[in-house]
């Protein structure tokens, strides 16, 4: 996600020199930036956060359970333990707690969503997995 937001805002040329350890004072500017306010850092929550609304959708038209992702990150969440609210910005995905509202939000939101993930289709995806 960051690569793709360097490309757009700078071109393919100067990342890719930045690569290559080249363009020094653009560095000096994306260090810059993340000091003055996690710019960068910023634009990956948002794209992670995203990416939860958008992945959401697809998970249940290929027919999971929604709340697989819910439980999912509650995992995360009581893995990870309490992390303060304020750590969400120092974090380049957001918090386990902030999904878990967010993902229950759009499920009560959908229309039927499936609920069995205990179908033989998604035995025998399990099954290839293994």
């Amino acid at each position: 996600h960051v690569a793709q937001r360097l490309v757009a805002q700078y071109g393919i040329d100067t990342v890719l020199g930045l690569a290559l350890g080249q363009h020094p004072s653009v560095l000096a500017q994306l260090g810059a930036q993340v000091v003055e306010g996690g710019t960068l850092l910023r634009f990956t929550h948002d794209e992670e956060a995203e990416a939860d609304a958008v992945g959401l959708p697809f998970s249940v038209a290929a027919g999971y359970d929604p709340n697989g992702m819910v439980r999912f990150f509650e995992r995360l969440k009581k893995q990870s333990g309490n992390t303060p609210q304020v750590m969400s910005w120092l974090s380049d995905h957001p918090l386990p707690q902030e999904r878990i509202v967010a993902a229950k939000q759009r499920i009560a939101r959908m229309h039927h969503p499936p609920r069995a993930t205990n179908t033989a289709r998604f035995q025998k995806m399990q099954a290839r997995l293994h």
